[in-house]
């Protein structure tokens, strides 16, 4: 069976280099991303059931996950914990 990695985060500053890096590597990659892009599927990691629902239909092997608010300056508190802990959580618990 071909590896799939699910790379979240896929289009921010370190998503699209290791995307690039598997893809050399033959690997089947699927990318999520906040907006819409050419090469990944959009959705919001704070969202338990779109989490699930697209961990269900790809089924990877993998995961890298790059998705975050790294900015540590970043105005909306609320926001940084929402991504960066409870995205975390869903993720985490979508895959298990």
């Amino acid at each position: 069976m071909r590896t799939r990695i699910l790379v979240t985060g896929a289009d921010g500053f370190t998503g699209k280099y290791v995307c690039s890096a598997l893809r050399d590597r033959n690997v089947e990659v699927f990318g999520l991303t906040e907006d819409l892009s050419t090469t990944a599927q959009s959705i919001d990691i704070r969202d338990k059931d779109a989490v699930s629902e697209i961990i269900k239909l790809l089924r990877p092997t993998s995961v890298v996950h790059l998705a975050a608010i790294s900015n540590v300056n970043y105005w909306a508190e609320q926001d940084f914990y929402k991504v960066n802990v409870l995205g975390t959580e869903n993720i985490l618990s979508c895959i298990s």
